[in-house]
């Protein structure tokens, strides 16, 4: 096998320094590079030595689910990790119908994210998820995300009960983009349905 160079898209330095640790020493990783955002990763993968990246769910300018779409097309063959703090199956559900071709929570272990590498190496889908369930909303959270002017629009109309059609509607575009950003708007917030969203939207204060 070919030594591979490997790029980490995380907006937490700690979160890249402790998965940097975890895979310095697998013999088939010539180089780690990083990345704080989505337009800086894309920035690293246009000079073509990438062969790898794990991406984040959430990232500050765009959602790891958008961006695993982004790269998808623009750099299909590369190999795409998407990782999390939280367990969401609907997540990983996600990024691989966006072209990943495995998952992992960043508490996993170094065998568990080196199976899964090694998964996505041979285009073989690996999700590595915790075994307990995950909680509708997180009553704890009071972090407010970071969204686009668009985002608050949709989220707006959604909190008031809006259908993606009415959405679009309103806002002059297709009932698909809505639901892209609803999907968006789910990652996020980190829940699984639109109740969750708008609760956890109100307790921020954006709703």
């Amino acid at each position: 096998m070919k030594s591979i160079h490997l790029l980490i898209i995380d907006d937490h330095p700690m979160v890249i320094e402790g998965l940097k640790a975890l895979l310095r020493n697998l013999n088939f990783l010539e180089s780690i590079y990083q990345a704080n955002s989505a337009e800086a990763g894309l920035k690293l993968l246009e000079n073509g030595q990438i062969d790898m990246a794990l991406i984040d769910i959430q990232l500050p300018d765009m959602s790891g689910i958008d961006l695993c779409k982004v790269v998808h097309g623009r750099f299909p063959n590369l190999k795409v990790l998407g990782m999390s703090s939280h367990g969401d199956r609907i997540y990983a559900q996600e990024m691989i119908q966006n072209g990943a071709l495995g998952f992992f929570n960043k508490a996993a272990g170094p065998e568990e994210i080196e199976k899964a590498m090694l998964g996505a190496l041979q285009n073989q889908i690996t999700i590595s998820l915790p075994d307990q369930n995950t909680p509708q909303w997180k009553t704890t959270s009071h972090e407010k995300p970071v969204l686009t002017r668009r985002e608050l629009e949709v989220l707006e109309l959604i909190a008031k009960g809006l259908t993606n059609k009415e959405i679009a509607d309103k806002l002059f575009v297709s009932p698909s983009t809505v639901d892209t950003h609803r999907k968006n708007l789910l990652a996020k917030f980190e829940v699984l349905n639109t109740a969750a969203l708008v609760h956890l939207a109100g307790k921020v204060g954006l709703v």
